[in-house]
């Protein structure tokens, strides 16, 4: 499995999650808050996986992870906000810190499953 099977599967994943009626979490009692609060940190997820996997034009995944990482820390330096965020030219809004921490997080499921020694680990895209 190369970097990119492994984040289209989680792709895939977050998607099915996205699309049950209500959440994957609507059958079950629990604080609406959680559940929101779930569906949106995994809404940032497959918004950004989709498009790190859709930029990546030749470059592997992890070049594109760290050039978004490097933009988005440069960004933060330079923001007065304590939470500070950008809007693309769809109107996404993306929350620096949250963009870090999902990155931070692919990276280390990447990091782990490498690691694994599943036999059909690879590195190449």
């Amino acid at each position: 499995m190369t970097d990119r099977e492994f984040l289209e599967l989680r792709l895939a994943t977050l998607s099915a999650l996205l699309g049950a009626p209500g959440g994957p979490i609507a059958s079950r009692r629990g604080t609406v808050a959680v559940a929101r609060v779930l569906m949106t940190n995994w809404e940032a997820e497959r918004q950004l996986l989709e498009r790190i996997i859709a930029t990546s034009d030749g470059r592997t995944l992890r070049s594109v992870m760290a050039s978004w990482r490097e933009r988005t820390e440069r960004f933060i330096a330079g923001a007065d906000d304590p939470d500070p965020s950008w809007r693309d030219k769809s109107g996404r809004e993306w929350r620096a810190k949250q963009v870090l921490a999902i990155l931070a997080d692919l990276e280390e499921r990447l990091d782990a499953w490498a690691a694994s020694g599943d036999a059909s680990w690879t590195e190449e895209d």
